[in-house]
């Protein structure tokens, strides 16, 4: 039930999570999407508050554990909007369950604020001339709806949430526990036990010719040949229509022209931009200067790149010189599309005030497919003119040949009509149809009564034509002779071991090797120390020989043979030998520890759970 919780909180440092999480929805428009939404109430989980953050966490969570599975392409909007919701919830019920258990056990304290404080000051990406600048760690937490206290809280809470996931969820386990595990693994068994071989009971015995023969007799109507068919076929292909096909005069102006279009539409610009957020001052007017004098700049010659790295308060994108990639309007403001369509290579934007931001913009690369000339570009047109216009011919020959075969035309009337090459495929069973053409429709070839049929696969038209149905015939004796000696040498086998079986019910252990002696496919042997892991008896015979008590017998069956064990002698190690493996062992991944735990933490931690979530997704 927790594998989430683990798989999410051990990935990475928690101020990253944070970082990466709270940041994102403020790269270009500053903080208006999501207002002063932290803080509110959408219920809570054994009595812990949700709010707006730990959905923001939850999601990016989610969403990364669906990409682990399904690629990095997955789109988690695809997802039904009740099953998004529902996967948020799981992912804040783990979170706060968790939390609350932190709580209970006093792990949120002092020590844990300190240990988050450094973990903010660790982090370069608050660094400014190679030290901490809190100014930059403030406007950072600002401009994503904290305070900075309110940061370092919510930074204290995941840390200890994270080191207490990490303590029960590691290999830990008492000194006891784990030289329990030891002796159950380093425990020995001594084992005498008759291997009944079904190879050497079917290699010793035959069956006569008489008794074949009645076999065979008593049972004609199950040896029977296989169906077996014959049928012609003829094939069309693109190719063949090409010459049919009439291109339009002004065909190639047409198509090039369009060409034109096409490659003047693939223009992408990529630009940077210069952002003020205006939750960082006092009023509009103290942001709008702020923006002029770094426009001023702009305008007297300074660096744009330079001027983003010192002046804008996108704190993602001002490292990289303000770079957002390139435009989509389905991405950026409509503000942002008006300026950017009129702007060339390098050119700098007007100032852009937007309801919550103020941004400059500059276009930094423009990306446009090559436009080929038209000489170059006409056999390309001519091609692809060919191969649709051959495809449409083609698909409308497949409906000709379903209304000939309605009119019940016959298959060569219809071949004539194409004069096509007819093929002929001999008599041949569903096991050995192995015609290229036609493989991949032998299921149906070989369920069709003496129709005509017309198989497309968008290159090709296949007609073909049942011409003969060879119905199953009985098999001469000499045909299957080899056959029905095996099924009775089988029976014979199978009847002589369930003989043995059932004497070795009543069979003591003294008389193993005299019982076996009367037969040559039985065998007596004896191992001594042999382990849990040990590969010298089939698996299912060791599996069972370490939950039997001593003295004990069974019979175990393999895929063929059976065993028939005895338990001679169990040894556990000694305390000395359990004392030296002990740290070799405590190093081991043990999964019945951690399946222990885990049960543990199901029902310490989620068997009283209180919830009052209320959220979806919108």
């Amino acid at each position: 039930m927790l594998d989430g919780v683990r798989n999410n909180l051990l990935r990475g440092w928690p101020l990253i999570i944070i970082i990466s999480v709270c940041a994102l929805p403020f790269v270009f428009l500053g903080t208006g999407s999501l207002g002063t939404v932290f803080g509110s109430n959408y219920g809570s989980v054994n009595g812990e508050q949700v709010e707006e953050i730990d959905i923001q966490v939850a999601q990016n969570r989610v969403i990364q554990n669906y990409r682990d599975i399904f690629g990095d392409d997955f789109d988690f909007g695809i997802l039904p909007q009740d099953q998004q919701a529902q996967a948020i919830n799981n992912e804040i019920i783990r979170q706060k369950v968790l939390l609350a258990e932190v709580r209970s056990l006093g792990l949120i304290n002092k020590e844990e604020i300190n240990s988050a404080k450094k973990e903010i000051i660790r982090n370069q990406d608050f660094y400014v001339d190679g030290n901490f600048d809190e100014g930059r760690f403030e406007a950072f937490v600002n401009a994503n709806g904290f305070t900075k206290d309110a940061f370092i809280e919510m930074l204290t809470r995941i840390e200890a949430t994270n080191k207490y996931t990490q303590s029960i969820t590691s290999n830990f386990t008492t000194d006891e526990e784990v030289k329990d595990f030891i002796k159950l693994i380093e425990k020995t068994v001594d084992v005498t036990f008759i291997k009944v071989s079904y190879e050497d009971i079917l290699n010793s015995v035959s069956s006569s010719l008489e008794e074949q023969t009645d076999y065979y007799l008593n049972n004609k109507d199950s040896f029977l040949s296989d169906e077996k068919r014959s049928l012609k076929f003829f094939k069309l292909s693109n190719i063949d229509f090409i010459d049919s096909i009439n291109i339009p005069e002004d065909y190639y102006e047409q198509a090039y022209e369009a060409y034109v279009q096409e490659v003047n539409n693939s223009k992408q610009k990529r630009i940077s931009h210069i952002m003020i957020d205006k939750i960082n001052y006092d009023d509009e007017s103290e942001a709008l200067s702020a923006i002029n004098a770094i426009n001023e700049k702009l305008i007297n010659g300074d660096n744009f790149e330079e001027l983003a790295k010192e002046y804008s308060e996108d704190l993602l994108t001002k490292d990289s010189g303000g770079d957002l990639d390139y435009f989509s309007p389905d991405l950026f403001p409509d503000e942002f599309a008006n300026e950017v369509d009129n702007l060339s290579l390098n050119q700098i934007s007007s100032v852009i005030n937007l309801e919550t931001s103020i941004h400059i913009l500059k276009v930094t690369e423009i990306y446009q497919d090559e436009l080929l000339s038209f000489d170059e570009k006409r056999l390309a047109l001519e091609e692809d003119l060919i191969e649709a216009e051959s495809s449409a011919i083609l698909n409308e020959e497949y409906f000709k040949i379903l209304d000939l075969i309605d009119s019940n035309s016959n298959f060569i009337d219809i071949q004539d009509q194409y004069n096509s090459e007819i093929f002929n495929i001999e008599p041949v069973s569903y096991a050995n149809f192995s015609n290229t053409d036609l493989l991949a429709y032998k299921d149906d070839i070989f369920s069709a009564g003496n129709e005509i049929n017309v198989i497309s696969n968008n290159e090709e038209l296949i007609v073909y034509f049942i011409d003969e149905i060879y119905e199953p015939t009985e098999l001469t004796f000499t045909d299957v002779q080899e056959e029905v000696n095996n099924i009775l040498n089988n029976e014979k086998a199978l009847g002589i071991r369930e003989n043995i079986l059932l004497d070795l019910e009543s069979l003591s252990k003294e008389n193993f090797i005299e019982f076996s002696e009367k037969h040559n496919y039985l065998s007596v042997e004896n191992f001594v120390n042999v382990k849990s892991n040990a590969s010298i008896l089939p698996r299912e015979v060791v599996n069972e020989l370490f939950v039997k008590e001593l003295n004990s017998t069974s019979l175990i069956a393999t895929a063929n043979d059976y065993y028939y064990i005895t338990i001679d002698e169990i040894e556990l190690p000694s305390d000395e030998i359990v004392a030296e493996l002990l740290e070799e062992y405590k190093s081991l991944s043990l999964d019945q520890v951690n399946n222990k735990i885990f049960a543990i933490i199901n029902d310490e931690l989620y068997s009283n759970l209180r919830n009052d979530l209320r959220i979806g997704v919108n």
